[in-house]
């Protein structure tokens, strides 16, 4: 009987549709702690569907206190007592920052649970995520905390190209270009983690419809893409020829208005 039970749901199973999503919450922090110490931790999140809410629920141990939950600033809501419900337009993909946190320690036990999770999608339709926990050591020997948290970013804070602006927002891949008569541009990518590195291609022979890439690459191997759409801009051109063909069309008026001139003299003196 319980192998017949087996075998139905086994068949149900291969024809039921199954959603899965590769949606998950990221905490980092620091891998060891000094006593009495505060420290904060750095809130990411992952996901191949579109997000445009999240709602959570942080709680700590008895050893720790939280002190604050700093949301980014491209989140609206807050975290406060580590309730979390945030929204987001546009709606953000792949790896994304949430915020950080602020905690004190006052003894060993310093746990961290983030559960009760939710992403919500561009249909503010709702993916459960599993929850994350984390345990962070304490060291007796540490007067200090160095490191807040390990950030292994491959985000660029920054992309600044000569006599050209952007609005350039760090969660943001892809951006549009209009350039004049370049064939490459001057770019300077800014590295939110000095550990990471950057590779540029694309940039050269610019013209109509070119892409420059700008791939990043973070310290423990996570790769994120940036890319520039190229439009050649040419309104100076432009410009240039309806100026010339309205001096020509001057220069043929007049010589027109002259030979017509002339033939009319030739005839009054007939």
């Amino acid at each position: 009987m319980k192998n017949k039970l087996v075998y139905i749901l086994t068949f149900l199973l291969l024809f039921i549709p199954i959603n899965v999503y590769a949606n998950e919450i990221i905490l980092k922090c620091p891998k060891e702690i000094a006593k009495q110490s505060e420290f904060t931790c750095k809130i990411t999140g992952k996901s191949d569907i579109k997000v445009t809410g999240i709602a959570a629920n942080l709680s700590v141990s008895d050893d720790l206190s939280l002190i604050s939950v700093s949301i980014d600033n491209k989140w609206q809501g807050d975290g406060k007592n580590g309730d979390i419900k945030i929204f987001i337009d546009p709606e953000v993909s792949g790896v994304f920052d949430i915020g950080t946190i602020k905690l004190k320690s006052s003894g060993e036990n310093n746990s961290i649970l983030i559960n009760s999770i939710f992403f919500y999608d561009e249909k503010v339709k709702a993916q459960k995520v599993s929850p994350i926990s984390l345990s962070i050591p304490l060291n007796e020997k540490l007067t200090e905390n160095k490191d807040e948290y390990d950030a292994n970013s491959n985000y660029l804070v920054d992309l600044k190209i000569a006599n050209h602006d952007i609005n350039f927002y760090k969660q943001n891949n892809e951006y549009d270009i209009t350039i004049g008569d370049e064939e490459t541009l001057s770019i300077t990518p800014v590295l939110e983690d000095d550990s990471a590195t950057y590779q540029i291609t694309g940039n050269s022979k610019l013209s109509n419809g070119s892409k420059i890439k700008i791939e990043v690459l973070s310290q423990d191997g996570e790769k994120r893409l940036y890319i520039l759409n190229i439009k050649k801009g040419n309104g100076s051109k432009n410009m240039s020829y309806i100026f010339i063909s309205l001096v020509l069309i001057l220069i043929a008026t007049n010589v027109v208005r002259i030979l017509m001139n002339r033939k009319n003299r030739g005839k009054k003196n007939e």
